[in-house]
């Protein structure tokens, strides 16, 4: 919590109808989801604007709110029931003051997570093996932007020993801020691979942004890194920082091996210990042991994180198991469609044992920039050295990806369709009770509808 006479204070800006009886705890840019006692952020952007809501947001129990100064110029507002008002200039910019203010204040370890692929599944491993003995501040979902990480920080209170923040970017200079506001004492970077190239431009600016995490890691911290990207650690190694990798050699620090995916679990030992989680994909062990290695670089002792992740679950749409109610298996990996993050897919859906056929419904693969054609064509390779017997497919760019499928593989069943609604049409008109589908795209191409409602309301997998 926080007192609003301080946070004035620290931002420099008025305090109008002072309650000082209140704290403020947590902030809230949405007054939906509000929490009682959060300062409540009235931004304007967009067709929105927050300072509509702030009636809504009192009424939901907001101890204050931190607005724009030419919100109290308006004669036509009602300022009934309004307290500890924060007035700013530039709410957005005094959103991160307020948090780096805020986030000084405390001392917790705080591990950063950065990378293009498997970042927040690295952050919620994290974690959940530091909170099985230990009180821990993690960012919620995908909060890892210039709004989400300040929001984060701002629920940071005494009891916090650690602070686990996954830090992401869509152009230069954005990781370089959200960790000069954590102030890292470790810093994991997750597989590199062309992700948000619209917005870096290249390969090479995509390393050198997701490098930007270590200009604030802590003179005594520690970067963990995957030790199978020799461009990653010669570039991390100009930083003068401590490095452990992470991987399947035997030069890695933190060695993986015996890694199983079966019954509904993965399996794998780290340096020779055994562990394991709920999940089919073993492409996220590597995530799971960049966890591990983060947390005992970060203080935890070995001995104090679980070998079996018993309750632990990802977050919806990674490489998800559920069940329609004919029987069908359908894999929802919808969360992450780079290059990358489809092969791994790929590579485990070839490992699950099915009954049927193998199909995959995928769409377009968003971001890639001028290679975009050349990313989708690699695809459609890849998809035709799978196991995979008949593949669907919608959006303008997915079919490179179909062509040239059907060119390595002609004997492969290969269907596209402009929409969603087209290629949801014919599955359903296909799809047998003993076959298994994997539902693979870019978020913004919403692959999920290819079977919405049936598969969010059919039984889920254990």
């Amino acid at each position: 919590m926080f007192s609003f006479p301080d946070a004035a204070r620290a931002l420099g800006v008025d305090l109008k109808f002072p309650d000082l009886a209140c704290r403020a705890k947590g902030a809230s840019l949405d007054s939906r989801t509000l929490e009682r006692g959060n300062l409540f952020i009235a931004l304007k952007g967009g067709k929105e604007d927050g300072h509509r809501y702030l009636a809504a947001a009192f009424e939901k129990g907001a101890s204050g709110a931190l607005i724009h100064e030419g919100y109290l110029k308006n004669s036509s507002v009602s300022l009934s029931g309004l307290r500890n008002l924060l007035v700013s200039r530039a709410p957005g910019e005094d959103l991160l003051k307020l948090a780096a203010w805020h986030r000084s204040n405390f001392h917790p370890r705080t591990i950063a997570v950065t990378g293009s692929v498997g970042k927040t599944s690295t952050k919620e491993f994290l974690g959940y093996i530091l909170s099985q003995s230990r009180t821990v501040l993690s960012n919620r979902g995908n909060f890892n932007n210039h709004l989400g990480l300040p929001l984060t920080l701002l629920e940071l209170e005494a009891g916090h020993v650690y602070c686990v923040a996954e830090i992401g970017a869509n152009h230069p200079g954005e990781i370089r801020m959200l960790s000069g506001l954590l102030k890292p004492s470790t810093a994991v970077i997750t597989k590199i691979a062309p992700a948000h190239l619209e917005g870096f431009g290249s390969l090479e600016a995509i390393y050198d942004a997701k490098l930007e995490i270590l200009e604030s890691l802590r003179a005594d911290g520690c970067a963990v890194l995957p030790d199978d990207d020799e461009v990653l650690l010669t570039k991390a190694r100009k930083f003068g920082v401590r490095i452990v990798t992470v991987g399947f050699t035997e030069r890695a620090d933190y060695r993986i091996s015996d890694l199983k995916a079966e019954a509904g679990r993965v399996h794998f030992r780290l340096n020779g210990k055994k562990y394991a989680f709920p999940g089919l994909g073993g492409f996220l062990a590597q995530n799971a042991a960049m966890a591990l290695a983060a947390a005992c670089e970060s203080g935890a002792g070995v001995e104090t994180l679980p070998e079996f992740w018993r309750n632990f679950s990802l977050p919806p749409g990674r490489f998800e198991e559920k069940e329609l109610p004919s029987g069908t298996r359908v894999i929802f990996d919808g969360y992450n469609a780079s290059p990358a993050a489809f092969q791994a897919a790929l590579r485990a859906y070839d490992a699950l044992e099915v009954r049927g056929r193998r199909l995959l419904v995928f769409s377009d693969m968003l971001e890639l920039g001028a290679d975009e054609k050349k990313y989708h064509e690699q695809l459609g390779e890849w998809v035709a050295a799978s196991q995979i017997d008949l593949v669907i497919a919608y959006g303008s760019r997915s079919r490179w990806a179909i062509d040239a499928a059907r060119s390595r593989r002609p004997g492969l069943e290969a269907r596209h369709f402009e929409e969603a609604p087209e290629a949801a049409g014919y599955l359903k008109h296909i799809l047998r009770s003993d076959d298994a589908v994997l539902l693979k795209a870019s978020r913004g191409m919403k692959i999920e509808t290819v079977l919405e409602p049936e598969v969010f309301t059919g039984r889920h997998s254990a």
